[in-house]
C-alpha cells in the first residue's frame, strides 16, 4: 500500500509544473491535452485541437499581409510592416473576443513584433521571416537532444498534460513511441528549413511566405495525427497496466 502511496504524492508537484506551462512547441502541446483526455479521436478533432482553419488564419494572417503589401506596393518595407503589425492587432482582438488566454494572444503579438523589429533594423524584408526559421531550428534540434538524452520531447509533452513528467520513462513501450513520434516533430521542424532556407537565401520574399503558410499547419496537423496513431494503444496498455496495479 505504502509503495502505491508513494507515486500517488509524487503527482501533485509535477501537476504544478504542468500548469507552469513548460515550453514545449504550441501545436503538440495542444494535442497533448486531447491525446490525455483519453478521447477517441479523428483527424478533424485532431485539426480542431490546433486551431482548424481558424487557427490557419490567425497564424498566416499576418505574414500573408506583409508579403502582400510588401509586392503590391513596389517593396515598400515600412508600409508591409506596419499592416503586419495591423493585422496581428486584429487578429489578437479577435482571439480575445473568443476567449483564448491572453498568453496566447501577446504570443502571437510578441512574435510578430520581433519579426517587425529584425525587418526593420536590418532592411530586409525577407528578414521578417529569420525568427520563424530560427525557431524551427531551436525546435527541431530540441527533439533531437530529447531523444538522445532519452527525454523524448513527445514524453514531456504528454507528461505534462497527464501530470506524469517521468513515471512514463519505465515503461519500455510507452518511452519507443515517445521516441518515434518526436522523429515525426523533428522531421516537420527541419523540413520546413530544407524547403524554406533556399527560399531565404535567395531572397524570395512572397515564396518564402506562401511557403511558411502552406508548410506550417497542413504538416502541423499531420504530425499531430501520426503522433496519436503511435501513441494512443501505448498509453492504453500503460493505464490499464497501472489500473490492475492498484487493484
Amino acid at each position: 500500500m505504502t509503495e502505491q502511496r508513494d507515486p500517488q504524492g509524487d503527482t501533485e508537484p509535477h501537476e504544478e509544473e504542468h500548469h507552469a506551462h513548460l515550453p514545449i512547441p504550441d501545436g503538440l502541446e495542444k494535442v497533448s491535452e486531447e491525446i490525455a483526455s483519453d478521447k477517441v479521436l479523428d483527424g478533424a478533432m485532431i485539426a480542431n485541437a490546433i486551431g482548424g482553419w481558424r487557427g490557419l488564419i490567425d497564424s498566416g494572417l499576418p505574414s500573408l499581409v506583409f508579403v502582400i503589401f510588401y509586392l503590391v506596393n513596389g517593396n515598400n518595407l515600412s508600409q508591409a510592416i506596419w499592416a503586419a503589425i495591423i493585422a496581428a492587432v486584429i487578429v489578437g482582438i479577435f482571439r480575445l473576443a473568443r476567449k483564448q488566454s491572453l498568453q496566447q494572444v501577446l504570443g502571437g503579438f510578441v512574435g510578430i513584433g520581433i519579426s517587425a523589429l529584425i525587418a526593420n533594423t536590418t532592411d530586409s524584408a525577407v528578414n521578417f521571416f529569420l525568427p520563424g526559421l530560427l525557431l524551427n531550428a531551436v525546435w527541431g534540434l530540441a527533439g533531437v537532444i530529447s531523444i538522445f538524452v532519452k527525454w523524448p520531447l513527445v514524453g514531456v509533452a504528454l507528461g505534462a498534460a497527464t501530470g506524469d513528467l517521468g513515471e512514463w520513462r519505465e515503461n519500455d513501450e510507452l518511452k519507443r513511441a515517445y521516441t518515434q513520434s518526436t522523429w515525426y516533430w523533428v522531421i516537420f521542424f527541419w523540413g520546413k528549413l530544407v524547403i524554406q532556407l533556399p527560399l531565404y537565401f535567395m531572397g524570395l520574399v512572397g515564396a518564402l511566405g506562401i511557403a511558411k503558410i502552406a508548410l506550417h499547419y497542413p504538416f502541423m496537423i499531420l504530425c499531430a495525427w501520426l503522433t496519436y496513431i503511435k501513441v494512443r494503444e501505448p498509453m492504453r496498455r500503460a493505464k490499464a497496466a497501472k489500473a490492475a496495479e492498484s487493484d
